[in-house]
């Protein structure tokens, strides 16, 4: 037995080693309540409270943004902390055990890496499903905007929570993003509804706090606390995933499609758990901030801010969501004042420590940043932050731009933020321009204020009441075109949805089929033929019209837009077999090698373009024709992927003809189109792009015999006395007397033709030079141009000289006709933000030069001025459309240098613009990070003169270190 004199003398020595701790820590510079020096228990108390993000922040109100909030916590809400704490080194500090609480199956999924290296691994596999170019495919946005018009239909026809219908929402569309075709459908079946209950109203919180705070005490008295709090459980959720990660056919743009691959060496366990990860994730944060931001809408302080969105809806039905500026507003300060996920992200700073904020913080403590403080601390960025004032990201958007976006911590930032970002985006905006085109809301009487609180969960908030009721008046809905658009190239959606019947019972009821017979009352008397045919003859057609129908039904038109039956292009239907099982399934294209001959393509392109789409391996050409791709996959599927080739691949940009022969050279790949004559650069940026110019095809037997015969004629052409050119001994004739195997079966009629053809050659044949001889110098070449009419003159190429070439010219070229014409509407309409995106395209089109880099070049210092800043966000969509490869990105960015420097010459200090016009080209996707970096990386003369070149690289310095530090060493994928 231990005597109370012991014990006594251990607590005093722990007491003191407690005091001498606290008393001597660094951490003691920073200011904080005094109990946060000795003890973490007044935190743990707010976090059982559902209350720790308010507590922080009203400590951060009281002792500023660096504030200690336990013996060896520290919470930040500054820029600098944020960009230390997540972006250095590209990913930031590693996290702490606290992410250990969200492992799934007990495995860890890439939001549950604890180190940047084990979660670089795992981004690399999934990161190009959340990148934008995949969230905007038609397939996937078509199934966003079905599930909003479910939710109009549910919500305001039944009157019912709106907490619950978004969550629903949520759920819908982010497992149509994991697993489809196999996605839930929970707006309008009870049982899927009650998998997303499962998993969102779950109320384990204290359950598990104690499980991370005190693991052992959990284990002894687990049943115990399963009384007072019950651990999370979901059964239902489980079974959903687990099965569904059992199917082999889900969409290429899924995520289970690529977490599949065989390149990744993932089991089922694991891909069920990172499926399940973000399945989850994708549900509370959208529709708790969605809820949120409607209550806020709703209110009679911002009803007007709701006005100006259902104007600006209404005035624009037929506009996508990315491109509605004041419905970006309204969910960029919805996200600023209600994040998603509000709550601290702790990490652990390196060893050795960390200054931060000023603060030398030692290695080992635990540091973090809360969206909810950080967006509303630095009142110079955010004046008035607990106000909802959506005109903030529009007023004044070249002061503070940058400040506040530096600030926007919604998302995380750095290489670990939320892989997620614009699908959720996505979500929202697609939302609210269905209710908002639509309706009015107002809140429900019955709602009290306290109900709409925030409530902790472990990691983001939710109402506290659990439920939000609104109203929307009858009035609302009747000034509302009958139709409008959620997005352009979606379905249409009837302004009526909400008086439409929803059975939440059975939503799978058929719907009678639709037929367009005609009636039998207006259908003309025909005359009647009796036909008869005797039993050969029947059988005869019969087997012809089998063969003709079975031979149709395998061609399809290489552009499957066309819907002509003598489309004169035809190709056969890809053809498959799945072979082997389990791990070793694959599927062997049956009749690649046809479909490519038909396209004028190698085999090898089409079969790695299928790889780098589906995320499988293939093999490269096989001697036995036998083309693999690793995996199950049906033909429907891989037909479709072919059609993404042919309009990347093989249509002529111009007029759509797929008659076209590839050029490799000189690092870069040109269509040259057969039909128009039309020459166009494929995009570099594109994964196959790259393994082209590393795998140039061979030169045949049959391209050399070509040229020797055209070395041939040239020689007959100058006067040779013998005119031939064909003898046994000429470069075209094997020892053997055949032809290097070009034609190995010489029938009858063959023989004959070549027979003749070669007493023909043998006759001397006198030719006169002066005859056939025309002046190909310059001067005359250019005198013939000028006959020409005006249209074909600008399509003249003059030694060679390629329209794509980067080379300046002079004198009247298409380009200096673009730039007067720019200018002449600029004085003409008052202004060049006067002059419209389309007119200037249409011109750039009727010149033949809307797919050339250099009229990008012109593009940008005719269509800017001083004002640039404000002018970039409006001419985006139609300079993304025109910058199509990297020497358009390099034209752009050597425009820009031209521009910066012409107006400085004037008068105008652009170069304090410089970091900003870079930011805001980055922000709408107009440059690309690899290629911005090498550009800041030397100075050039090719656009500018050098030291102009040096002037604006040295003011474009702070943004190319920033891009520098917060590229993801990770993320090789190309967007």
């Amino acid at each position: 037995m231990l005597s109370p004199l012991l014990i006594g003398l251990s607590l005093v020595l722990l007491t003191v080693h407690t005091l001498r701790q606290a008393l001597t820590s660094p951490l003691n510079k920073i200011p904080g309540p005094w109990y946060a020096k000795f003890t973490s228990l007044v935190l743990k108390w707010h976090e059982f409270r559902t209350n720790r993000t308010r507590y922080i922040h009203d400590l951060h109100l009281q002792y500023g943004p660096s504030v200690r909030i336990a013996p060896s916590e520290v919470a930040f809400a500054s820029a600098a902390a944020v960009k230390e704490i997540y972006c250095s080194g590209g990913s930031g500090y590693d996290k702490t055990e606290f992410y250990n609480l969200f492992k799934v199956y007990g495995r860890r999924t890439m939001f549950t890496t604890l180190n940047k290296d084990d979660h670089a691994k795992r981004k690399r596999i999934l990161a190009d499903r959340y990148a934008n170019t995949n969230i905007v495919r038609p397939q996937s946005l078509d199934g966003i905007a079905e599930r909003a018009g479910n939710f109009v239909n549910r919500c305001f026809q039944t009157n019912s929570t709106i907490v619950l219908g978004l969550h629903s929402y949520a759920f819908d569309c982010v497992t149509h993003h994991l697993f489809h075709p196999h996605a839930t459908d929970s707006l309008l079946s009870s049982k899927d509804e009650e998998i997303m209950r499962e998993v969102t109203f779950d109320d384990s919180l204290q359950n598990r706090l104690l499980q991370f705070y005190w693991p052992t005490g959990h284990k002894l008295f687990g049943k115990i606390l399963y009384l007072f709090a019950k651990p999370r459980e979901t059964p239902l959720a489980d079974g959903f995933v687990l099965d569904t990660c059992a199917q082999t056919d889900a969409a290429p743009f899924t995520l289970l499609n690529r977490l599949q691959g065989p390149d990744y060496n993932l089991d089922n366990l694991d891909i069920a758990a990172e499926c399940l990860d973000h399945m989850a994730a994708g549900i509370d944060t959208t529709g708790d901030a969605l809820c949120f931001l409607m209550w806020e809408l709703s209110q009679p302080a911002s009803i007007r801010y709701q006005k100006k969105l259902q104007d600006e809806l209404l005035a624009n039905p037929g506009a996508s969501f990315d491109r509605l500026p004041y419905l970006d507003a309204i969910v960029m300060e919805g996200l600023r004042c209600f994040p998603a996920i509000p709550m601290s992200l702790p990490r652990y700073v390196p060893p050795g420590g960390r200054t931060i904020d000023d603060f030398f913080v030692p290695g080992g403590t635990t540091v973090s940043c809360q969206a909810y403080s950080v967006q509303k601390m630095d009142q110079t960025v955010f004046p008035d932050p607990n106000t909802f004032k959506p005109e903030r990201w529009l007023d004044q958007p070249n002061k503070g731009d940058a400040e506040r976006k530096r600030l926007f911590f919604a998302f995380a930032n750095g290489g670990r933020g939320c892989v997620g970002k614009h699908l959720a985006l996505a979500e929202m905006k697609m939302l609210l321009q269905a209710v908002y085109s639509r309706f009015t809301t107002l809140p429900d009487a019955t709602m009290r204020p306290e109900e709409l609180e925030m409530s902790d969960q472990l990691i983001s908030s939710r109402p506290a009441g659990q439920r939000c009721l609104l109203q929307t008046p009858e009035s609302s809905s009747s000034s509302v075109n009958a139709r409008h658009r959620l997005s352009p190239g979606l379905p249409y959606v009837s302004a009526s949805l909400p008086q439409l019947t929803l059975s939440l019972a059975s939503p799978f009821k058929s719907s009678p089929s639709v037929c367009s017979a005609r009636p039998l009352a207006n259908r003309r008397n025909v005359p009647s033929v009796k036909v008869t045919f005797t039993l050969i003859q029947q059988t005869a057609l019969k087997r012809s019209t089998t063969v003709n129908t079975a031979i149709m039904a395998s061609l399809v038109n290489v552009r499957r837009d066309e819907s002509d039956p003598f489309y004169r292009y035809k190709m056969e239907r890809i053809q498959t077999k799945i072979e082997g099982k389990g791990n070793g399934i694959k599927t062997v294209i049956i009749n690649l090698t046809s479909v490519a001959q038909s396209l004028a393509r190698p085999g090898s392109y089409l079969i790695k373009y299928f790889g780098f789409e589906l995320g499988a391996q293939t093999n490269l050409d096989p001697a036995d024709d036998r083309w693999i791709i690793n995996g199950a996959h049906e033909a429907v599927k891989l037909q479709e992927l072919l059609d993404g080739f042919i309009s990347k691949f093989v249509l002529c940009k111009k007029c759509k003809n797929p008659e076209t022969d590839v050029h490799i050279k000189d690092g870069r790949i040109t269509l040259d189109c057969k039909a128009c004559g039309q020459r166009c650069d494929v995009d570099l940026r594109l994964k196959l792009s790259g393994f082209m110019l590393k795998n140039v095809p061979k030169k045949t037997k049959l391209d050399k015999a070509e040229r020797r015969a055209a070395r041939k004629a040239k020689q007959n052409g100058k006067g040779e006395e013998n005119g031939s050119g064909g003898d046994d001994n000429s470069d075209m004739a094997s020892p053997n007397g055949d032809d290097n195997g070009i034609e190995s079966d010489d029938d009858a009629l063959t023989r004959k033709i070549k027979t003749e053809a070669q007493i023909l050659e043998n006759k001397a044949v006198e030719i006169k030079d002066d005859d056939w001889a025309v002046d190909m110098s310059e001067e005359a070449v250019k005198a013939r141009q000028q006959q020409l009419p005006g249209e074909f003159k600008q399509k003249l190429v003059l030694n060679g000289e390629d329209e794509d070439e980067d080379v300046e010219g002079g004198g009247n070229t298409v380009y200096d006709q673009l730039g007067t014409w720019i200018q002449e509407q600029t004085e003409q309409k008052g202004g060049v933000v006067n002059v419209d995106d389309i007119d200037i395209y249409v011109k750039a089109k009727e010149l033949g030069i809307e797919s050339k880099h250099r009229t990008v070049l012109v593009l940008v210092q005719t269509i800017f001025d001083e004002n640039i800043c404000a002018q970039i966000g409006k001419r985006a969509p139609m300079l993304k459309r025109m910058i199509t490869s990297e020497r358009h990105e390099k034209a752009f960015l050597g425009g820009t240098e031209r521009l910066v420097g012409q107006l400085s010459e004037e008068g105008t200090d652009m170069y304090d613009k410089v970091v900003k016009i870079l930011q805001l080209y980055y922000h709408h996707d107009l440059i690309t990070e690899e290629l911005t970096i090498k550009w800041g990386s030397k100075a050039s003369k090719k656009y500018v003169d050098l030291a102009t070149s040096k002037k604006v690289r040295k003011a474009a310095e702070p943004f190319i270190k920033w891009l520098q530090e917060a590229e993801e060493e990770s993320d090789d994928d190309d967007e």
